[in-house]
């Protein structure tokens, strides 16, 4: 009988390092489909997902009992990261796994983990993480699962409970850090990027009320759609004349290094840090550490609503564990009725060459005899198992 994949989580987050830490271990799209391509080359049927976000780089794992499936991804990590801080062994970095390697993905999904409770963020970077794994093949019999139901325990705690309350993503923490510094909705306001973090932003700031608020981006047409489909103007790149600009991009390097005098407000929500430090001196400059501060009316809501999504993520692991418990007996169950289809084929071969009788109506006969016998003994044991004993 194969062993059974076991489960991994190996992360670093913002609970566990500063973003100068966390920096050395953020993977594009591209960078972690070539680190799960090396590891897949070492370990065959490695399962794996990579979720690197601004807040925490994690890998979530599976393979073979037998196989050294940590020692692997270390190995393969250092090779693509030698000089990452996180991998240094006094980082406060993280290992865990079966049951609290799951607890730990529900609590991220479900925004428990959040840097912003209940950031709403998360379930659209662990869909693109998920995705990613699937067109590399490294989403497999463990990980699809597990994945699946923590993104559905997810929409159910946003839908039934109000740890989402107030929509509380990086783009609600912006629109916030406006308000409280009394940012005026008529100010201009240039929201530097095109992908998903500048759309999350923009369309919060737009709600807002924010209208005098234009895209810049890197890619003119991928620009011209966004502000199309959000209803917002457009900037060439570069373009900072505004009073308020928000770094919304993923640049491996700073892509705001100084602004005009009219800018009184710079809002670093990119990833690695997108705006360089010397800003601070001509415009007040609110980084993505002070974003993930910002406390909206909700908080308290939010807050009231942990332990009633603690409860449903405890719920989830206890059901987790139960079927891992289940697993070695539905195994054995498996292998015994097709073992018992292959002697009752074998036995009705021989019989119906004896007697005559069609070999089809003979086998009915004992699979249908063996088959009382199995679901008998089967429920027996099935009952004993969930009894504990």
């Amino acid at each position: 009988m194969d062993a059974r994949p076991e489960l991994h989580l190996l992360g670093v987050s913002f609970r566990t390092a500063g973003v100068e830490v966390r920096e050395g271990l953020a993977f594009s799209p591209s960078q972690a489909a070539e680190l799960v391509e090396a590891a897949r080359r070492e370990v065959a049927g490695l399962e794996a997902v990579v979720l690197s976000t601004c807040n925490r780089t994690e890998f979530y794992l599976a393979g073979p009992a037998d196989a050294d499936v940590v020692g692997v991804w270390h190995r393969v990590l250092r090779a693509a990261r030698p000089g990452a801080p996180a991998l240094d062994e006094a980082c406060l970095r993280y290992e865990r796994h079966g049951a609290d390697a799951f607890r730990h993905l529900l609590r991220v999904v479900t925004g428990l983990d959040s840097a912003i409770l209940g950031d709403g963020q998360i379930t659209g970077q662990v869909r693109r993480a998920v995705t990613l794994a699937q067109e590399l093949g490294s989403l497999g019999a463990v990980l699809s699962p597990l994945f699946a139901t923590a993104l559905r325990v997810g929409r159910h705690a946003r839908a039934e409970t109000a740890i989402g309350k107030g929509a509380p993503g990086v783009g609600g923490a912006v629109a916030e850090a406006l308000r409280v510094r009394h940012v005026d909705t008529g100010a201009r306001v240039a929201v530097l990027g095109s992908g998903e973090a500048a759309r999350t932003i923009a369309r919060s700031l737009l709600k807002a009320g924010y209208g005098q608020l234009a895209l810049s981006g890197r890619n003119p047409l991928a620009t011209a759609q966004l502000a199309e489909q959000l209803g917002c103007g457009v900037r060439p790149w570069g373009d900072l004349d505004a009073e308020v600009v928000v770094a919304a991009t993923a640049a491996p390097t700073p892509v705001v290094e100084t602004v005009l005098a009219r800018t009184r407000l710079v809002v670093d929500a990119g990833f690695p840090r997108q705006v360089s430090p010397a800003v601070g001196a001509q415009a007040e400059l609110v980084s993505l550490l002070a974003l993930t501060q910002v406390v909206d009316a909700a908080a308290a809501e939010r807050q009231a609503a942990v332990p009633a999504v603690e409860a449903l993520v405890e719920e989830q692991v206890a059901l987790w564990r139960r079927e891992q418990e289940r697993r070695p007996l539905e195994q054995a169950i498996k292998q015994l009725h097709v073992e018992a289809q292959a002697m009752a084929a074998a036995t009705a071969a021989e019989l119906a060459e004896r007697t005559g009788v069609p070999v089809a109506d003979v086998q009915h006969l004992i699979v249908r005899q063996v088959r009382r016998v199995l679901h008998r003994h089967v429920a027996d044991l099935r009952t004993l198992q969930e009894a504990g004993t």
